[in-house]
């Protein structure tokens, strides 16, 4: 039978959570762990001596006494075998049991029954006390009706003016089979009306006792003022001719009365010792929200690498299990706490953080691969910590569900999964339910040994199979299809960069260590100008390095490069920015950051080292109905946050079909209280809205359906917002507008079911609004899908808000489908500031037809030299009107192209052009109505060469530059450069006249002209700035020479010398007009008159000029400048091949004079020294590169001083064996490369801050070293 025999023999004597009555809690929340202050209070469960025994005892020692106030009837030698049964009516000398009752019945305390029987007969008469056989209130009796505990109770009746009434209910299931089973009910008369004033456990179920009852009905021995007549045992006329009344055929162990009453989580406790653990059947009983929670390793993580956007066997499991019922069976949550590498040893020791918070019947472990490649060394550790694990699952009153390892695509797993199989046998025994997967087939299986889509439909069918649930899918994963989309390519954990940008006159050239494939180009590129314009095209294959010629001399352009290998999926190189200028070096620019908004705490929460939990509440949509397998919006946020690496977060969904606000407010505390949230995602509405939602729940807890007002919704959200507020005061709340409907106005009129809906949304944002008014600080947020949707048909394409086709909702025009859930969840992250450019989920797109059509308008495409236009007007015939228009012209595999707003009186124009190429020409405009693409019918056409009369837009063009010129803002430049800057644009606009007789050259000329005073601007900014920089450290030094009270030291014409300069130099400091020529020049004599005051005199130099991307070598080191105005440097090596000892210093003193802040260690720094034994780096270094330290192999310790650190790159120390110490001071690390500590010392430690061990712990897991190595606090 396994290990557990003699626990369950003795599990009445575990004790749970401490409680608090559960008689004064609703139904929601009597069958959860009991909940102090949000926290769980927990005890030694072997303190209490509450135990079945005990409770017996004590009702015999009643019995025995004088009061009589209870009694322990054993009856396990009394065999009943469908004859007559015992009747007890009569007290005698030796029986006082009718005392008993009469007693009771003068009594007001609570009471509690307790019984235990078997049989095999589907109907019963287990025993009974009363005055006759009607079902009016007057008796108390119990037996089997079908298989279920058929009760009767005597009672009082609210409406009927607390007078007995019929009171019959039919509890639980199976319990004619032949096994042993536990009742126990306490009666708690003292609360009066309430819900909690009876609970009836069956095997330490949860309360079977109809909450509905609570409010209309007290039960008990004191509720009839009649004297008890009647004691019945195993067959009785009680129950007249009623089948139940039948002679038990079977076993009836004790019946215990005591006039004392206990909790329900008390019941469970003494009812466990019969509990069947392999029966789920409770968690489907009529009017309860038993819910489930499953957990495990990688296996049961649902993550987009594995399976995009379609569920993970968690989340089909759930799919059809809570679709129908009362508002609070919808109630049936699950719950997926699995853990990317956990084994069952981090989930026992995560248990009270992954397992326990969360109210949960029902926890279901997966075992995966984290456990049985552990082999045979591991098995003996397994076996004792899952069966730690079990008990505590069963001490807290849990259901066990163990679900084997399924099939492995590494062939030498097989055994393994064997031998852990065996043991979960061996260890669970006949007690606990075990779902075996070693027989599912391979075809199931990913080449990566994950699950497909429909493995995981089969893992989650297999366990419905198991558990009893019904309703298995058949869903196809064959509706919707990967599109394109684009997303920033990753390389060794961190944003690929292209290995070098640089610039010629007319041309940029790019390196990646990418190579393209050997047929087709992995590579495209494109150019974007500072008007818009851009370029695009494609690397020939294979090529690692090419340059984009023929460009427009001194433009500032945004360059991307793609990596097109996947695919449909393109990998963005971070863009860089870059001058078309000789000997110019690109700069990293950010991606487009397609955040539209940022709510700053959400953000945090996202990214803080602390693990937080994520709450959805809302109706089907959230609850994700009818999605035919694919993600709901809290499934994919869950992949979101496995693809950031956030493994320790917990998503819940507590969405209920039909939900309203009414519904949830009835049910608070089972879809928000008990989980204390730090994020809440509220969308409730769509029902609200509509006169059949379920908007009003009566006292009984029925739902009833009706309309209600738009100030009615609002004062109800009003009231959910204020709960979360209540629950967490500084949890974040966001309030999701509900997604738009096709059939808005379904329904049979007059009764449109949502008509009106918009006027309702609206108030959403008044609920905000106020809730953050009423509670200052607040943090409440609103995304609008009803307007993203219907921007999206105004703006994208119009066949989103559609029920086929390439539409966003399901067959009934309400419920979104997989493209709508995806739309939802990315607006959601883009809106709160939470997208990233690296995350594959947030970028992903459905395959979509093309959104284009053609028209038969003919267009001309005007080529005068380098530039091509178009006239609007040419357009003006197409009947939908136009949005935009786009001009491209293709030569050669390159692109040029721009896109600007329709305007009839308008014109497009592309330039950079070569004029001796033939170009094909393309006009496209988006339809104003639909936004397709419209390609027309272009043709192109030269009108002249560059020497020809300028044209009038190209007149105009000149024109529109030059006063743009004019206008800019460059009130940041110091006079001096602005007066520059001001008559270089003017001698422009006198030598080339926009009014005048201009060629087309010219004006090419006068726009080259433009653009290079505008970037010398920029280069004069720079020189003016290191001049003033230098001027101000003179003067910083002569100044001490000024205040140092050693004037008598120097002759009387040095020193008046050398203060006029001082003045006229702190002069010059505070006078823009100056040019960096003169204020070099002032610097200079004011280091050489304070030189003159030393013996011999001594006139200095300028310092000398030290220049950006630039390496020096001081001492025995390399240093490349990053940033002349934050005077920082990266070591980038030595030129000491012999160095034992590598000192990163703080700071360093360059030719200048200045001292640079040393804040990087550059990538391949120190790569193959092989002298060096120990590194100590300065307290400023921000980032250690990738293979900064590889192949070192004399190295032993790494000291990293610094408090600024954030990054160390990948493979950083890889290859240093007999490296075995690494001491990280700073408290900012943020990211670890893949491999760091690869071929590192087989024990080798990395001493961390003490007060950042818990987030170190994680970043530093799995980066390449040993499995001996440690992490140690300091």
């Amino acid at each position: 039978m396994g290990v557990y025999t003699k626990l369950i023999k003795k599990i009445a004597a575990v004790t749970a959570a401490a409680v608090v009555s559960a008689a004064v809690l609703p139904l929601w929340q009597v069958s959860v762990p009991v909940w102090a202050g949000q926290e769980v209070i927990q005890e030694d469960r072997e303190a209490s001596e509450l135990t079945l025994e005990s409770v017996r005892s004590e009702a015999a020692a009643s019995y025995s006494g004088t009061e009589k106030m209870g009694f322990d009837l054993e009856l396990a030698g009394h065999s009943f075998t469908g004859a007559a049964g015992l009747d007890y009516s009569q007290d005698t000398a030796d029986r006082k049991y009718m005392q008993v009752f009469q007693n009771l019945k003068d009594r007001s305390e609570s009471q509690t029954i307790i019984f235990r029987f078997r049989t095999t007969a589907a109907n019963a008469f287990l025993f009974g006390t009363g005055i006759d056989g009607i079902n009016n209130g007057k008796n108390m009796t119990f037996s089997l009706n079908n298989g279920k505990l058929r009760f009767r109770l005597r009672n009082q009746k609210k409406s009927e003016g607390g007078t007995a009434a019929g009171l019959q209910g039919n509890v639980g299931s199976n319990l004619n089979d032949g096994k042993y089973h536990t009742v126990a009910v306490s009666f708690h008369p003292g609360l009066g009306y309430a819900v909690g004033n009876v609970n009836l456990v069956i095997d330490a179920s949860q309360d079977l006792y109809p909450a509905q009852w609570c409010p209309e009905w007290k039960a008990g021995f004191d509720q009839n003022n009649e004297a008890f007549t009647k004691f019945h045992i195993g067959s009785s006329a009680l129950y007249g001719g009623d089948a139940n009344g039948a002679a038990l055929n079977g076993s009836l162990d004790f019946i215990t009365v005591l006039n004392k009453g206990y909790t329900l989580q008390e019941l469970q406790r003494l009812t466990a010792g019969d509990k069947d653990y392999r029966n789920f059947t409770e968690m489907f009983s009529g009017g309860t929200c038993n819910t489930w929670l499953f957990t495990g390793g990688t296996e049961g993580v649902a993550d987009f690498a594995g399976n995009k956007t379609t569920r993970n066997w968690v989340g089909i499991f759930e799919s059809s299990l809570r679709e129908s019922g009362t508002f609070v069976e919808r109630g049936r949550f699950v719950f997926n706490t699995a853990k990317k590498g956990a084994d069952l040893a981090q989930l026992l020791d995560e248990y009270d953080t992954r397992i326990l918070p969360f109210g949960t019947r029902v926890v279901g472990v997966m075992i995966g691969a984290a456990d049985y490649r552990k082999k045979a060394e591991g098995l003996e550790t397994f076996e004792e910590t899952l069966t730690e694990l079990l008990n505590r699952l069963v001490a807290d009153r849990k259901i066990p569900l163990l679900l084997t390892p399924y099939p492995s695509q590494e062939a030498s797993d097989a055994a393994e999964i064997t031998r852990y199989t065996e043991a979960i046998e061996r260890v669970a025994g006949e007690k606990f339910k075990i779902v075996d997967f070693s027989d599912l087939d391979p075809a199931n299986l990913n080449s990566d040994g994950g699950l497909t889509p429909q493995g995981h439909q089969v893992v989650a069918n297999k366990i419905k199979d198991a558990v009893g649930a019904g309703g298995k899918t058949s869903f196809t994963f064959d509706m919707l299809s990967d599109g394109s989309y684009t997303v920033a390519k990753q390389k060794d954990g961190a944003l690929a960069q292209l290995l070098e940008v640089s610039a010629g006159a007319d041309s940029i050239t790019f390196k990646t260590e990418e190579a393209s494939a050997d047929t087709d180009a992995a590579l495209e590129y494109t150019l974007t100008d500072s008007k818009g314009i851009s370029i695009s095209g494609e690397v020939p294959a294979g090529d690692t390095e090419f340059t984009i010629g023929g460009l427009k001399k001194y433009e500032q352009y945004l360059l991307h490069v793609y990596d097109t290998g996947r695919g449909s999926v393109r990998e963005s190189y971070q863009p860089v920015s870059i001058l078309t200028a000789e000997g110019e070096q690109g700069t990293a620019a950010e991606y487009e950051d397609h955040n539209r908004s940022v709510n700053e705490k959400i953000k945090e929460t996202f990214t803080q080292d602390e693990a937080a939990t994520w709450l959805f509440m809302g109706d089907s949509i959230t609850h994700g109905v009818v999605t035919q397998g694919y993600d709901n919006v809290p499934q994919m946020f869950a992949k979101y946050l496995d693809e950031a690496g956030r493994t320790d977060d917990i998503v819940l969904n507590t969405g209920v079909t039909n939900a309203t606000i009414a519904t949830t407010l009835h049910q608070i505390e089972p879809r928000l209280k008990r989980y204390r949230p730090d994020v809440v995602f509220v969308m409730l509405g769509t029902n609200d809205v509509s006169v059949n939602g379920e908007n009003t729940v009566t006292d009984a807890g029925s739902a009833v359906k009706g309309g209600i007002t738009p100030e009615q919704y609002k004062e109800r959200y009003k009231t959910l917002v204020g709960e979360i507020y209540e629950t967490n005061p500084n949890a974040s709340v966001v309030l999701r507008v509900p997604c738009e409907m096709k059939n808005a106005g379904q329904g049979n009129p007059p009764f449109p079911a949502h008509d009106g809906y918009e006027e309702k949304f609206a108030k959403i944002y008044e609920v905000a609004e106020e809730m953050r008014e009423e509670h200052p600080g607040f943090n409440v947020a609103v995304v609008n899908h009803l307007k993203e949707w219907r921007d999206y048909r105004d703006n994208v394409r119009n066949d989103n808000i559609m029920t086929s086709g390439y539409g966003w909702l399901v067959a009934d025009g309400v419920h979104p489908n997989g493209r709508g859930n995806l739309s939802m969840f990315q607006q959601l992250m883009k809106e709160l500031g939470l997208y990233v450019h690296t995350s594959e989920l947030v970028n992903y797109q459905y395959e979509l037809s093309d959104w284009t059509d053609t028209s038969d308008l003919e267009v001309t495409v005007t080529q005068r030299g380098s530039r091509a236009s178009v006239r609007m007007n040419a357009l003006s015939g197409y009947t939908n009107g136009l949005k935009n228009v786009t001009l491209t012209l293709t030569a050669d595999g390159r692109s040029i192209g721009t896109t600007a707003d329709y305007a009839a009186d308008g014109s497009i124009t592309v330039d950079g052009l070569d004029a001796s190429k033939p170009y094909t020409p393309s006009v496209t405009g988006k339809d104003a109505e639909n936004s397709k693409e419209i390609t027309f019918a272009a043709s192109l056409v030269h009108e002249g060469g560059s020497d020809s009369e300028a044209s009038a837009d190209e007149k105009r063009e000149l024109e529109d530059t030059l006063q743009a010129a004019e206008e800019l803002d460059v009130t940041e430049y110091p006079q001096v450069i602005r007066n520059d800057y001001q008559a270089a644009i003017l001698a422009v606009k006198e030598k080339y006249p926009a009014d005048g007789e201009l060629t087309s050259a010219q004006i090419d000329a006068a726009l080259e002209e433009i653009r290079f005073v505008q970037a010398n601007m920029k280069t004069l900014l720079a020189k003016f700035t290191e001049a003033k920089e230098a001027l101000e450290q003179a003067l910083l030094l002569a100044k001490k020479t000024l205040d140092g009270g050693k004037e008598a030291r120097y002759s009387k014409d040095d020193w008046d010398n050398f203060t006029t300069i001082y003045r006229q130099a702190e002069a010059a400091a505070a006078d823009e007009s100056l040019s960096a020529d003169e204020l070099l020049r002032i610097c200079s004599s004011l280091i050489s008159a304070e030189q003159k005051l030393l013996n011999p005199p001594q006139i200095l130099p300028p310092p000398p000029k030290v220049k950006k991307n630039k390496t020096y070598d001081i001492g025995d080191y390399h240093y490349l400048v990053t940033d002349l105005v934050k005077q920082t440097v990266t070591v980038t090596g030595t030129k000491n091949a012999g160095l034992s000892k590598i000192v990163i210093l703080d700071q360093v003193k360059l030719l200048d004079g200045k001292t640079y802040q040393v804040t990087e260690v550059g990538s391949k720094a120190f790569l193959n020294h092989k002298k060096a034994n120990s590194i100590q780096i300065g307290k400023n270094v921000e980032k250690i590169g990738a293979q900064a330290f590889s192949n070192c192999p004399a190295l032993k310790k790494a000291v990293i001083r610094s408090t600024r650190l954030a990054e160390i790159g990948g493979k950083a120390f890889y290859k240093d064996k007999n490296l075995k110490s690494i001491e990280i001071k700073s408290k900012k690390l943020k990211k670890v490369g893949k491999n760091a500590f690869k071929g590192t010392a087989a024990k080798l430690k990395l001493i961390i801050p003490k007060k950042k061990y818990a987030a170190y712990k994680k970043l530093l897991a799995k980066k390449g070293q040993n499995k001996s190595a440690s992490i140690k606090k300091k």
